[in-house]
């Protein structure tokens, strides 16, 4: 099982053409800032994850063709060290019969996993929000990713698959007016 480095923003890859994936590796302790039109204290950090629509996305599974099998894990988005987190959210925008999915955050520091939800039929359309809780709740202490781990996938791949995976957060001292 491998990780694949899917989020937006931190540090620039280190590839040689630039492509936009995959995105450099956050250390569990390095200093990361909310985009700065994003400065407000709440923010939702949603992403759409559409590999017919996005174009860096399909170059990258181009690139790498195990990188949709079952057992892979994409890190979605970081949760900044310093944020409390308020819930996460998925939904199936385009389902794909076959698709399982797992959506989780991951301590950077100690590789501990949380899951959000479980074995969500990707192959149905539908929604969740989940109250932080069971280890969703807190002010973190370290940076975390927000994962999707493909737990089951068709022959066919994920071909015209669409969700969204969102987290609600509240990062305190930022956002001031």
């Amino acid at each position: 099982m491998a990780e694949h480095n899917l989020f937006l923003g931190g540090g620039r890859p280190s590839n040689g053409d630039f492509a936009m994936y995959p995105a450099k590796a956050i250390t569990a302790s390095e200093a990361l800032d909310m985009a700065t039109h994003k400065g407000a204290q709440f923010s939702w950090l949603n992403r759409v994850v559409d590999p017919t629509e996005d174009v860096a996305l399909k170059e990258y599974l181009r690139a790498n063709p195990t990188a949709d099998d079952a057992a892979e894990v994409w890190n979605l988005g970081v949760l900044p060290a310093g944020s409390i987190v308020i819930g996460h959210q998925y939904r199936v925008v385009n389902p794909v019969t076959g698709v399982t999915f797992t959506t989780r955050l991951k301590n950077i520091n100690s590789g501990a996993t949380t899951n959000i939800s479980a074995a969500v039929d990707g192959g149905a359309l539908g929604t969740a929000y989940v109250n932080s809780g069971a280890g969703l709740v807190g002010q973190l202490a370290y940076n975390h990713y927000l994962q999707l781990v493909l737990v089951a996938v068709p022959v066919g791949g994920i071909a015209d698959l669409r969700i969204e995976v969102g987290s609600l957060l509240v990062t305190p001292f930022r956002g001031q007016w």
